[in-house]
C-alpha cells in the first residue's frame, strides 16, 4: 500500500470517527435538554 492510499484511508477513518463523535455529542446534548425541559 503506497503512502497516498494510506493517507486517504486514515483521513476517511478520521472523518468517520469524527462524524460518529459529533452525532453522539448532539444526541447527549439533546437528551440533556429534554431532561431539563420536562
Amino acid at each position: 500500500m503506497n503512502l497516498q492510499m494510506w493517507l486517504n484511508f486514515v483521513d476517511g477513518q478520521y472523518r468517520v470517527s469524527k462524524g460518529v463523535f459529533c452525532q453522539r455529542l448532539i444526541h447527549l446534548n439533546s437528551s440533556r435538554y429534554h431532561h431539563q425541559v420536562s
